[in-house]
C-alpha cells in the first residue's frame, strides 16, 4: 500500500498553502499611466446621472445602498429606456478606441 510518508516516495506533494503561494508569486503587468482609461459601461454612465439624486433623496443611505438602488432601477428599466445610456457608452468607447490608437501610434 502506497503512503504519503513513505520514505520511498519521490512524489511531490502540493499543499493548498504552496499553491496558493506560487499563484501570489506572478507579479501583475505594470499598468501604463499614460494610457488612456477604459470607457463607463452603460451602466456606470446611468449610474452617474442617478446617484445625485438619490443621495438627495435618501441623505441617511450609505454608499453601498445607493448602488444597491442605483442597480434596482437599472435592472428595471426596459430597453428602450436604456437605450440613450448605451448609445453614450458606445460614443465614449468609439473616443477610447480613437484615443487608444493615437497612444499606440506615439509609442512608435
Amino acid at each position: 500500500m502506497f503512503s504519503p510518508s513513505s520514505s520511498a516516495s519521490t512524489t511531490l506533494y502540493i499543499t493548498p498553502h504552496a499553491t496558493v503561494l506560487a499563484f501570489l508569486s506572478h507579479s501583475k503587468k505594470k499598468k501604463d499611466p499614460n494610457a488612456p482609461k477604459k470607457p463607463k459601461s452603460a451602466y456606470f454612465v446611468f449610474a452617474e446621472t442617478r446617484r445625485d439624486a438619490l443621495r438627495a433623496q435618501y441623505p441617511e443611505d450609505r454608499v453601498s445602498d445607493t448602488a444597491k438602488r442605483t442597480g434596482e432601477e437599472w435592472r428595471g428599466m426596459t430597453e428602450e429606456q436604456k437605450r440613450p445610456f448605451q448609445l453614450k457608452a458606445q460614443e465614449l468607447k468609439q473616443e477610447y478606441d480613437q484615443a487608444v490608437a493615437e497612444y499606440k501610434a506615439s509609442l512608435e
